[in-house]
């Protein structure tokens, strides 16, 4: 227990505040809430870094990124005329053509056509350079517009001119006169230079620009437009009061170019150089007499720009420069496409010695796109007279024409695989045509063939060029049926459209009954029975008529041989057989003769039907051999209606 006289009373007012409102009690040291402190930042870092490792590595869930918006740079932006601009473009559309068009900011016109046009690549960007020559003197800017059709995207950026103003006429200020006795000088008036103006570029001339040294430095002396660039000064110069020797110049153009492989020249006394779109292509940069420089460039469908530059020592003078499109075609003209159609002029024209590509996952040449393209490739052959086995592989869709006929048709997307298909061609020279179009991934296109022997499942076709069988036919195929109207056509390419021949041949096997042969023809037609002629129009109509004969046949095999001519004009021929019943059980059986003359009890005429017709049996030589249940015959429909009945139920041969 407290004295109480250690109790003393508060002797002033601090001592009361101090009473009632004591100091808090002493804490924690100092260093203590500092690690403390240390200790929460480190693991507000750490849940940072956790979070941004995350989010790198796609567990946490981020915001769409939002399309990017084409963009165009242009370096420099400014300078005098004459300055080299280059042009990038990033996050444009691939595969799109980007025209690049100048607009004169005096009449607020576009300048056309554009001055380039470019193909963005597959990452987005695309780089073309200009060159603003001397005609800009006098403007303030130019604005550059890239603009891209296909996907209706426009970009422009200025360029600013930052040569110095002409100089004025000066005004010379004459000294105040002293009082002397001297009389004042009257000053000379200064006389102000005359200014000629530089020449606008014009699209369709060359550009030049003339320089009184050899290495095209300083201003040039002489800017025009040059029709051509076709010079043979010998040893005068380009122009009066020019220099003869050590003069340069440099000339400019853009110009629009198809798809295909060109070959350049230059010929030259004594240095030149030839750039297209910044490219050198041609390089003798030396002295020397007269020479011409060639070279070959595959140059993809668009406006280029063409660069020349050139010096002059001593002695003769010559600059020319050509060039010519190399449409030799030995092998397959390709023809490629930057779309999945082959619509509009190809990107690129070239010859391909083989029709047989495995791209992959490339594209088929530098500067078109790996996916959503298309080509084209024709070529006209000699052939043996046979049947070929055409096999096209592919990867997409591909088609594949003989002579205009469209005889595999495989026109949509899906992975690597063959088509075959036999086609007869007659001797000699064939057209061949192969579409295809590549849509996303792997790129396959190939064309192979080899002769097959022929197979005459339906009627065997033998075609001659001339109108009494002979000689060895011209094409020998196997026809579905008989039931052509080639109008004023041939047959098939190789035959003539007049003055041709056809024996169709096919085993046909009934049962016992009467049957009813018909046939139109525009000239002339007959038809025979195990060698019994039936039926004889062998002369010229109008196949206005049809003719029919009818005849008893017994049950087994029959060879049926119907021949055809065409005279002159149009060309028509149809055949169809109809079975009209059982046998009369009262008509004798009559065996057919194995000679082509035409049995006096069968009478074949346009109007007359055989009643009784006399049975055609099979020959002892020709008895029926075992054959599989035949299928039915098609009905053949010429006009009026020619039908072919089957022999039984089971169907036809």
């Amino acid at each position: 227990m407290q004295d109480i006289q250690d109790v003393q009373p508060l002797r002033d007012e601090q001592e009361m505040q101090d009473y009632y409102n004591p100091p808090s009690p002493s804490g924690a040291p100092r260093w203590f809430y500092l690690v403390i402190g240390f200790v929460a930042l480190g693991f507000l870092l750490i849940c940072v870094l956790i979070v941004l490792a995350l989010r790198g590595g796609g567990v946490l869930f981020r915001p769409t990124p939002t399309p990017e918006t084409p963009q165009l740079i242009m370096t420099p932006s400014s300078g005098l005329p004459g300055t080299t601009i280059t042009i990038e473009g990033t996050d444009w559309p691939p595969y799109v053509a980007v025209e690049v068009i100048l607009i004169n900011l005096k009449t607020g016109r576009q300048m056309l056509p554009p001055a380039a046009t470019v193909l963005v690549k597959e990452d987005g960007t695309f780089n073309v350079s200009l060159i603003l020559g001397e005609g800009w003197s006098g403007h303030t800017g130019v604005d550059v517009l890239a603009q891209a059709r296909s996907a209706n995207v426009l970009v422009t950026t200025h360029f600013t001119f930052t040569g110095a103003p002409l100089p004025s006429p000066t005004t010379t200020i004459e000294p105040s006169a002293t009082p002397s006795p001297t009389p004042t000088h009257t000053p000379t008036p200064t006389v102000a230079p005359t200014l000629t103006a530089t020449p606008v570029p014009d699209p369709n001339a060359w550009y030049g620009q003339y320089y009184t040294n050899t290495t095209m430095s300083g201003v040039p002396e002489l800017v025009r437009n040059d029709p051509k660039l076709d010079f043979n000064w010998g040893s005068g110069g380009p122009a009066p009061g020019f220099p003869v020797n050590n003069f340069s110049a440099r000339w400019t153009r853009t110009l629009a170019f198809e798809g295909s492989m060109y070959r350049f020249s230059v010929t030259v006394d004594d240095g030149a150089r030839l750039y297209i779109n910044d490219k050198l292509i041609i390089d003798d940069w030396r002295t020397g007499g007269k020479r011409t420089l060639t070279t070959d460039l595959m140059l993809l469908t668009g406006n280029y720009v063409l660069r020349v530059e050139y010096f002059e020592a001593t002695g003769q003078a010559l600059i020319q420069v050509g060039w010519e499109k190399l449409n030799v075609f030995t092998d397959w003209k390709g023809e490629y496409w930057t779309n999945r159609t082959l619509d509009g002029v190809p990107a690129l024209v070239r010859n391909d010695a083989r029709l047989d590509f495995n791209w992959g996952a490339n594209a088929p040449y530098s500067g078109l796109p790996a996916d959503n393209f298309s080509a084209r490739w024709t070529r006209a052959l000699t052939f043996d007279a046979a049947t070929y086995r055409f096999r096209l592989a592919m990867d997409d869709g591909a088609r594949l024409w003989v002579d205009n006929q469209l005889v595999i048709d495989e026109w949509r997307d899906g992975a690597e695989r063959e088509r075959a298909v036999d086609v007869a061609l007659t001797a000699g020279t064939h057209n061949l045509r192969v579409d295809y179009y590549e849509s996303a991934g792997n790129a396959r296109a190939r064309l192979a063939w080899e002769k097959v022997p022929p197979t005459f499942s339906d009627w065997k076709g033998e075609y001659w060029s001339n109108i009494d069988f002979s000689g060895t036919p011209s094409l020998v195929r196997n026809d579905p049926k008989i039931d052509f109207n080639w109008g004023k056509n041939a047959p098939t390419v190789g035959l003539p459209a007049d003055n041709f021949s056809v024996r169709w041949t096919r085993e046909l096997t009934t049962t016992a009954g009467v049957y009813r042969f018909l046939t139109v023809a525009d000239d002339g037609v007959r038809i025979f029975v195990n060698e019994t002629l039936i039926l004889d129009e062998w002369h010229v109509s109008a196949g206005d008529r049809t003719y029919q004969a009818e005849v008893q046949l017994g049950t087994g095999q029959y060879t049926i041989v119907v021949e055809y001519y065409e005279k002159e004009g149009n060309a028509l021929v149809k055949m169809g057989i109809d079975r009209l019943g059982d046998l009369p059980t009262s008509t004798p059986t009559m065996t057919p003769t194995p000679s082509r003359t035409p049995t006096p009890t069968i009478t074949s005429t346009p109007t007359t039907t055989l009643t009784p017709t006399p049975t055609l049996s099979p020959t002892p030589t020709l008895s029926p051999t075992p054959t599989p249940t035949p299928t039915e015959t098609p009905t053949v429909t010429p006009t009026p209606t020619l039908t072919e009945t089957p022999p039984s139920s089971g169907g036809n041969p």
